[in-house]
């Protein structure tokens, strides 16, 4: 029993991460969808003088299922933009708690979105609320994949905030391992003994 307890971690971090790639595959299909679609309008319009009205509220909508479908898949990777001028110049354990504060800061700002962007999800679902201007879609199925995303990339926020916390901790317990042989041999790391 308590075996199959230690290992749900681990079972369920698996399992986060096959949804986050299996969502990032599906984000990946939605953007050769989106580039197919523009072709066919742009071959359409100007050498047959028959546009598509759907084109182009389509690719608006996939554009939002896209940012919130792989975003999460993005962060474990660490494949979005990152200015590290200032951070590549702080020791790894200033680095890690740069890194664990970050993380955590945005992991409150993505539960907030989370919170409100599933609120108003909610109201456009009480609301039978329809988005006439695109293609008569009910509002909640384009807003929904807003909360969707937010909360798969708060959980992989969290994880993110761990593994920096613990860098953070691992760093400083070596710099003092460190600081400490440095003192008994003299300095820069150098023995200073006969």
């Amino acid at each position: 029993m308590r075996d199959t307890i230690n290992r749900l971690p681990t079972h369920l971090a698996k399992l986060f991460d096959r949804v986050i790639n299996g969502l990032a595959v599906l984000a990946a299909g939605i953007i050769l969808f989106a580039w197919l679609s523009i072709c066919t309008e742009i071959v359409l319009r100007y050498f047959f003088s028959k546009p598509q009205v759907w084109v182009v509220p389509l690719t608006e909508i996939s554009l939002l299922f896209i940012t919130f479908l792989g975003i999460a898949w993005v962060l474990r990777e660490e494949k979005h933009v990152r200015i590290e001028i200032a951070v590549d110049l702080l020791p790894p354990a200033a680095k890690s708690l740069v890194g664990a504060i970050s993380s955590v800061l945005a992991t409150i700002m993505c539960l907030l979105l989370f919170w409100y962007s599933a609120e108003l999800t909610w109201t456009h679902i009480q609301r039978g609320t329809i988005d006439y201007f695109r293609l008569e879609l009910p509002r909640s199925i384009i807003l929904g994949v807003i909360p969707a995303g937010s909360l798969l990339l708060f959980v992989q926020l969290l994880r993110r905030s761990r593994r920096y916390l613990i860098e953070w901790k691992g760093a400083r317990v070596s710099g003092k391992k460190s600081d400490s042989l440095d003192s008994l041999e003299g300095g820069e790391g150098t023995w200073s003994g006969g």
